[in-house]
């Protein structure tokens, strides 16, 4: 029972830590690869595994100072090795960053376990502790770390810089593809591509997500990823308009979108 309660304990703990980088404009930066962004989210990860440490050690009657030393550096290092591999569920750079979503959830909860466990048996000898228990402490606290912060706000909003809009139609010199032929007019999510189609690159913007932005006429353009391109990639996404003529006059860069992936 009392196991129960400390892990629900840490799960608030590290979830709140969670809304904490996501209000402070942290989280999009880690998951693009900012070393300063994840060095500040890798100290509230420290605080938060070293307040839950605490907390356990003290309703267990476990020793506090080590536990939290022990939670906490785990927490902290596990977190900043993860975000530089691009373990991250949002990451855009790092080793890993072209997995999957759920590819780096299972990845990341193995990592953070393993890097975890080490980090706070070594921690835990070097304060004057024992190995084995350190490698417990740290395990579940860098796992707890990494699936109720970073996982549960994988799906907020981000934005992308410097993105450069080009537009489209269903025509055959846009798509290859002319009225009658299979799958003409169709988006690659398979819904048919209309007003607010957006192709993107979907290892960057899944499809699905609500894409906003501000145009150089001063509109605010609202659509949906559903669609990509073989030339689309990276910071580049087209727009669908009902014309080629009009999809010719599209092509502008624009300072940032926000992208809202899909729950």
């Amino acid at each position: 029972m009392m196991g129960a309660f400390t892990g629900a304990l840490s799960a608030g703990i590290f979830n709140a830590a969670g809304g904490v980088i996501s209000s402070m404009g942290l989280l999009k930066g880690v998951e693009a690869g900012s070393a300063s962004a994840i060095a500040e989210a890798s100290a509230i990860h420290f605080i938060a595994g070293a307040a839950s440490g605490a907390i356990s050690s003290a309703l267990s009657g476990g020793h506090i100072g080590l536990n939290a030393l022990e939670s906490g550096v785990s927490a902290g290092v596990a977190y900043g090795a993860g975000a530089e591999l691009g373990m991250m569920p949002g990451s855009k750079t790092g080793w890993l960053s072209e997995l999957n979503t759920d590819e780096k959830f299972v990845a990341g909860i193995a990592f953070h376990t393993t890097v975890g466990s080490l980090t706070g048996g070594v921690t835990a000898e070097l304060a004057g502790g024992r190995f084995v228990q350190g490698m417990g402490q740290g395990a579940w606290t860098a796992a707890y770390g990494f699936i109720f912060n970073e996982a549960a706000h994988a799906a907020e909003s981000f934005i992308l810089k410097n993105v450069h809009v080009t537009g489209y139609c269903n025509c055959n010199i846009c798509t290859l593809k002319s009225f009658g032929d299979p799958g003409y007019g169709i988006a690659a999510d398979g819904t048919v591509a209309g007003p607010g189609t957006v192709a993107v690159d979907p290892r960057l913007i899944p499809y699905g997500s609500q894409i906003t932005f501000n145009q150089p006429d001063g509109q605010v353009f609202n659509g949906v990823a559903h669609d990509t391109g073989g030339a689309i990639g990276g910071n580049h996404i087209d727009i669908w308009c009902p014309s080629h003529s009009q999809a010719f006059t599209v092509n502008y860069t624009v300072d940032q979108i926000t992208v809202t992936p899909p729950h």
